[in-house]
């Protein structure tokens, strides 16, 4: 259940997010917090993802202000579009601590030393956001 993301189905994020990234989550989340960090703006990036993004992109703008999300008391309320797409997603187990500008940063799972490094990392991961996924439907 912790692998599981909800994307838009037109454009193909999650497909081309595949091919791009050899299905490294944790890439595809920096490269969408460089999206919102550029604000949408100029944002060019070669990769079919940061097009696809572009294509995309009044579903992920729709994240920099969500006050109406009543069902997640982590939604921020300084607009950051990054932290609530994190947080409305419940994907927190894929970052590690916040930047400068408090923003989550994205753990480095792709850096692995070893493709067995990177599957046991990525396990406790997705591990950890199953049981995340599941306490919070537990408490709906």
């Amino acid at each position: 259940m912790g692998n599981l993301g909800l994307t838009p189905t037109w454009g193909g994020i999650n497909s081309k997010r595949a091919l791009c990234f050899n299905d490294c989550y944790d890439a595809f989340l920096r490269l969408l917090k460089n999206f919102y960090q550029q604000n949408g703006n100029e944002y060019i990036n070669d990769c079919i993802v940061g097009q696809t993004i572009l294509e995309q992109k009044d579903y992920f703008e729709s994240y920099k202000d969500i006050s109406n999300v009543t069902n997640n008391d982590k939604v921020t309320d300084d607009n950051n579009a990054f932290n609530n797409f994190i947080n409305v997603n419940l994907l927190q187990d894929f970052t590690d601590g916040y930047d400068e500008n408090n923003t989550y940063n994205v753990k480095n799972l792709a850096s692995s030393e070893t493709f067995e490094e990177y599957v046991k990392e990525s396990a406790k991961v997705i591990n950890a956001r199953s049981k995340r996924m599941w306490k919070e439907l537990q408490t709906k």
